[in-house]
């Protein structure tokens, strides 16, 4: 008698233990709702992200024309080789500029060569090679938003020239072991909005300089 008493109310017990089980776990949030719930923070993050995507493999490819249309097409897009951006003498191309891009054979003068102070009169071509697409960005370790990744010696002042802008970045960190990271190379996208759509309006190049 003292079994079925004692087990009946092991029973009576459980039931009501998995009774408030049940109340607790209906009052829970749903937290993976509010993880995913999408504020305008998220959404500019995405388009940005997507965009800066979407223009870094149209450098790749060399697809101009695809690439001009991302290019701002009132502002144009400012080519900066070594980190600061100087407005009144960095290459300004306009969309219109990339019907021929890499076959343009007009030498522009795009600033002054590190370590030497020389003219760094180059066609458009020579340019990419060197201050565009040196390396493959689409396979860079290190991608960044609005926080740059290195620093040469060099002022960065990106941030008060683009004030309102969104700034990607793909970065190398190093590869020769023997220059222990100093051989490192960084690529920015620099986006404006215009009319509700990401634009670029400025290609910064980065490195270590001397």
């Amino acid at each position: 008698m003292k079994r079925v008493i004692v087990l009946t109310a092991c029973l009576l017990l459980l039931s009501a233990c998995s009774t408030n089980v049940q109340k607790e776990s209906a009052v829970q949030p749903d937290l993976h709702s509010s993880a995913t719930e999408d504020t305008p923070e998220n959404e500019t993050s995405r388009a940005v992200k997507e965009t800066a995507q979407n223009i870094l493999a149209t450098l790749k490819s060399q697809n101009w024309q695809g690439f001009a249309s991302y290019v701002h097409p009132e502002n144009g897009v400012r080519f900066t080789p070594y980190t600061y951006v100087k407005i009144d003498s960095d290459e300004v191309l306009s969309p219109s500029d990339f019907t021929q891009a890499l076959s343009d054979e007009a030498m522009r003068n795009w600033g002054v060569r590190d370590g030497t102070g020389e003219p760094l009169i180059l066609t458009f071509g020579n340019y990419y090679a060197r201050y565009i697409w040196n390396y493959d960005y689409t396979q860079a370790p290190v991608q960044t938003w609005n926080e740059p990744s290195a620093r040469g010696n060099i002022l960065d002042n990106a941030r008060d020239v683009y004030p309102d802008a969104q700034i990607v970045e793909y970065h190398f960190p190093g590869f020769d072991p023997q220059y222990e990271g100093m051989d490192w190379s960084s690529l920015r996208l620099v986006l404006e909005k215009f009319n509700s759509e990401w634009r670029l309006v400025g290609l910064i190049h980065d490195e270590w300089t001397i």
